[in-house]
């Protein structure tokens, strides 16, 4: 816009620099998918100022470091990620701009099995310094999720002879074109990641049990991935992300009237980074004093973090506690 006129999203004739600020601006936003998916973490972080905060919500919060630090091991959660931009509006105001562009961010687990995909906005700040726009501020917003079982296609194929993506170095882009393989500067910097140990996962399953008997929300979210699955009873409503198993637990407890008394019954049974456990339950503040039994199955990410909670339970479960 020129020095006399505001931003405006109203239609308006431009300027020359308002197009070129503009077409800048869609360039940085589709270099930032383009380094996410193939994993160019030093293209990545080249694509923020020192000084920029990236703000993934509950996810992640942090500098452009930090950022690119965590990236790597959410990333190992999955098979292939793609990261589509579609409406792109932006307001640019001499060396400051602001965009909000909607994104659909697809995720395939390790396994193959589920496909997870966020529809959502980036809301970003940009800042042009020396003549080159980056980013100063992004932060998510998430409209909503798609979480189904993934199912290979039984019609036609076409991926026979066909050049298959792959993230990294090893994508076929880098071998085809040659000036995008020259840009890539460094191999990706994907850290190795310690397989989860037997010893961990049960000590989650025991920490689970002391911070419900406790009545510690927060506690018993931290134990959750950021976009964690979560059904209790698993015949119940499915929850995405800890802001919804937050609020479950924060409405269970306070029914109770507090803690949940959660003891282990036997042992956890561990087969990768799946498990299971059964624990009996009771109340210990509430006016009626009651026993269940529930069986509780869980998956864990490559963080050891609970990546989806199944709770086996029912009316037929709970009884009159005999030991109050």
């Amino acid at each position: 816009m020129s020095n006399n006129s505001a931003p405006s999203l109203r239609a308006h004739a431009w300027t020359l620099q308002e197009m070129l600020d503009k077409s800048a601006l869609e360039e940085l936003a589709m270099a930032y998918c383009h380094a996410v998916d193939r994993q160019d973490y030093v293209l990545l972080r080249s694509l923020y100022h020192d000084d920029a905060i990236d703000d993934h919500g509950p996810m992640f919060y942090g500098s452009p470091d930090e950022y690119v630090a965590w990236l790597p091991s959410m990333l190992s959660n999955w098979s292939a990620t793609s990261h589509q931009l579609s409406n792109m509006l932006f307001l640019v105001d001499g060396d400051r701009a602001e965009g909000e562009l909607a994104v659909t961010a697809y995720h395939r687990t390790k396994d193959d099995r589920r496909e997870m995909i966020a529809h959502g906005r980036y809301m970003d700040s940009y800042e042009k310094r020396d003549g080159i726009w980056k980013f100063f501020r992004r932060s998510l917003a998430l409209d909503w999720m798609e979480d189904r079982a993934f199912v290979e296609s039984e019609g036609p194929r076409f991926d026979d002879g066909v050049m298959m993506g792959a993230f990294g170095a090893d994508d076929p882009v880098y071998a085809r074109l040659p000036m995008f393989k020259a840009q890539r500067s460094a191999p990706a910097l994907v850290p190795e990641v310690a397989p989860l140990s037997p010893d961990h996962i049960r000590s989650v399953f025991v920490r689970y049990g002391e911070l419900m008997t406790a009545g510690d929300v927060e506690g018993v979210t931290a134990l959750f991935a950021p976009l964690a699955r979560h059904r209790d009873p698993v015949n119940g409503p499915l929850r995405i992300g800890r802001d919804a198993i937050r609020a479950y637990y924060r409405d269970s407890i306070d029914s109770m009237g507090g803690g949940i008394e959660m003891k282990l019954e036997g042992s956890v049974r561990i087969a990768g980074a799946h498990a299971a456990a059964a624990y009996i339950a009771r109340t210990i503040h509430h006016s009626q004093l009651l026993r269940s039994e529930t069986l509780d199955v869980m998956t864990f990410d490559n963080q050891g973090l609970i990546e989806s909670f199944d709770a086996y339970w029912g009316e037929a479960n709970f009884t009159p506690d005999p030991s109050n």
